[in-house]
């Protein structure tokens, strides 16, 4: 009998052993899992984004992506708290001048010894509902190439397509900054209409094929930099002095001819 006991008893602590083996190897693949999860968290330190800011929420700072992203805010409406609700976050104050397009014009001038490997310019309402999956899309195509992306329109010539356009009027699109400032009436542009004006800034013989209406564009610092300061700082120009100026909307559809030339690979369409 107390052999038998003894013989069950092997029995039953080798089957607790095997059931002991099972468990720390479920927890040793557990826990290897997890380091292979966090070793492979993506690397954004090559990034940094430029918001502008008028008065949109900013509740999606804290959300990821973007939380986990260098960022300064550009705040040209009321403002915000320094931390901005993003610990990586900081907020400048600015005139409100220009809209989106003098933020990142700005922001160029300011930092161009210095500026980040790659520069994502956004728009503060880059996750409104009819620009969320846009956005979404330059952000993966950035983090795949790491370099310039510029995703919009594509046509055989934005020059001569657009040759004749110019706008009169124009009020903002998110109901937050449109509630805060409703003005519709633009400040012409010295030089229209827009054919006319991108010969000034960049001649006739330069032919692109990229545009974005929603400003939502990452560009590397060595396509920003291959071109003299002076450049955006002409630029700068057209657009410092109004808060809803013309000349905004013409470079907003030359951004693809302001940073050129570029690898074909950093264009991507609708």
């Amino acid at each position: 009998m107390v052999k038998k006991l003894r013989y069950i008893s092997r029995k039953t602590m080798l089957f607790l052993l095997l059931l002991a083996c099972i468990v720390l190897a479920y927890i040793v693949n557990y826990l290897y899992s997890r380091l292979e999860y966090f070793e492979s968290e993506p690397d954004t330190s090559f990034i940094q984004c430029v918001v502008a800011r008028y008065n949109e929420k900013t509740d999606w700072f804290t959300e990821s992506p973007w939380n986990s992203l260098d960022m300064i805010c550009y705040n040209k409406g009321p403002r915000l708290p320094d931390n901005c609700f993003n610990k990586h976050c900081k907020v400048i104050d600015l005139d409100n001048v220009g809209r989106c397009d003098h933020t990142y014009l700005y922001h160029i001038i300011q930092n161009y010894d210095s500026l980040a490997p790659v520069t994502f310019f956004l728009p503060a309402s880059c996750t409104d509902n009819h620009k969320r999956a846009f956005t979404m899309k330059v952000y993966n195509h950035l983090m795949n190439t790491k370099t310039t992306v510029l995703q919009g329109g594509m046509l055989d010539d934005v020059r001569t397509h657009m040759y004749n356009f110019t706008l009169d009027t124009w009020a903002a699109s998110n109901k937050d900054n449109l509630n805060e400032n409703p003005e519709s009436q633009l400040q012409k542009s010295p030089v229209r209409p827009f054919g006319k004006w991108y010969d000034e800034n960049f001649g006739p013989e330069l032919k692109v094929h990229i545009f974005s209406y929603y400003g939502i564009i990452a560009v590397a610092r060595e396509h920003i930099i291959q071109h003299p300061i002076t450049r955006y700082q002409k630029l700068i120009k057209y657009i410092d002095s109004h808060s809803n100026p013309e000349a905004g909307h013409y470079i907003e559809r030359s951004w693809g001819a302001i940073f050129y030339p570029y690898p074909k690979s950093c264009i991507y369409s609708y």
